[in-house]
Order: structure tokens, then sequence, then C-alpha cells
């Protein structure tokens, strides 16, 4: 969301007296300009809990999430992990906690920031080359899957099928959506492919997209 959404789900907040829980996913990867900050950032009025987890920037084989509170909501939260247990094992958290005391973790981000880049520019090039007969593509430069909007010809929960029938994995995006905003398009990831991976996956959606009918 941009800067401008983020502070009008804060004045929401604040004109209903609720709390917003703030999932900032894939934060980590912006591939162009600055970072958007976190609605947690500018809540001065402490309305956002936001929470977060080590798995996609990290290893998902940890298994550990973090949340950060408000100040009033610090007791309840110590509360509630006395009543119910922490889930998390201390041993990886003592390591984890280590390898961001060094530096190591910030190292780790800009190198995976660095490779993920890479693959999600062959991505893009291969869409504007290959693809904007079927459809077009928002380059929002963060994240780690770019979406697909198909032209209406195409049903996105029907091509996913079909190209799933060829191994090849993606998401409708129409799943995602509730009541009458449904969107028509593809939700594809990048970063756990190789770039030869993802040739080979897009020719074949490309075939799939051509055959359609």
């Amino acid at each position: 969301m941009t800067p401008n959404r983020r502070f009008e789900f804060v004045r929401w907040a604040e004109q209903h007296n609720a709390r917003i829980i703030e999932d900032d996913y894939d934060s980590e990867f912006r591939y162009a300009g600055r970072p958007i900050p976190a609605m947690a950032g500018f809540d001065e009025n402490s309305r956002a809990v936001y929470a977060g987890s080590f798995s996609k920037i990290f290893s998902n084989s940890l298994r550990l999430g973090y949340v950060v509170v408000p100040d009033q909501l610090l007791e309840a939260t110590r509360t509630n992990l006395i009543r119910f247990g922490a889930k998390a094992s201390y041993m990886p958290q003592q390591a984890l906690a280590e390898f961001i005391n060094n530096g190591d973790f910030y190292r780790h981000l800009r190198r995976m920031r660095r490779v993920y880049g890479k693959k999600r520019k062959f991505l893009l090039d291969q869409f504007t080359q290959n693809f904007l007969e079927f459809g077009s593509f928002q380059d929002h430069q963060a994240g780690m899957q770019v979406s697909f909007h198909m032209n209406s010809r195409y049903a996105d929960v029907e091509v996913s099928r079909r190209a799933l029938s060829k191994g090849i994995t993606t998401l409708a995006l129409s799943r995602f959506c509730a009541g009458n905003s449904a969107l028509n398009g593809l939700v594809l990831g990048f970063c756990a492919f190789s770039v030869e991976q993802l040739e080979t996956a897009l020719a074949g959606l490309k075939g799939e997209l051509s055959q359609y009918g």
C-alpha cells in the first residue's frame, strides 16, 4: 500500500477506537526507491500491532515470528505468553539474535535482494516481450510475486488449472477477492526458481494461453 493509504487505515483505527494487525508482508524485498514506512512507524496513537515472520526472509524451518506491540498492550501480551506458553524454541532465537546483532542478517538481506531482483527482472522482461497480448501487469518494485492481469476472455481459475496439469503452479487472482470486486489474473512467484526454470514455465504458460478457447 502507498503511504497515503496506510495513513488512512491509521486514521480509521483512531476514529473507531480499533486496533490494526499489520503484517507488512515482503516489505524487506523492495528493489527500487526508498522503503515505505510501516503503519506502526507513524502511528502516534499506537493503534497498530506489527507482526512479522522470518520464514520468507531467512528460513521457514526456524518457525519463528515476532510481534511489536504498543506499550499499553505489553503487560497483556506478557500475561498471555505466560498463560499459553511460547511456541518457539529458545535455541534458534538465541542464534538468530546473534545473527542479527553481528550484522550478518542485514548482509543476507542485501544479497537476497540482488538474487531475487535478477529473477524478478527476468520475469517482467518476459511479460513485456511475450505476454502483453494476453493481459497486463504493474511493476510495484517490491515483493516476491507478480500479478498478471489477464484479458476478460480468459478465466483465471481455468487457466491456473490447465497450467497445473502441465506442472506449472500459479494462483488465480480471483481467489483473493471478495464480493463484486473480483479481479482476473494470475499470481506468479519467482524467488524459489532459477531463471532456467522460470523460462521453461513461462513458455508453457504462454502455450496454454495461446491455445485457450
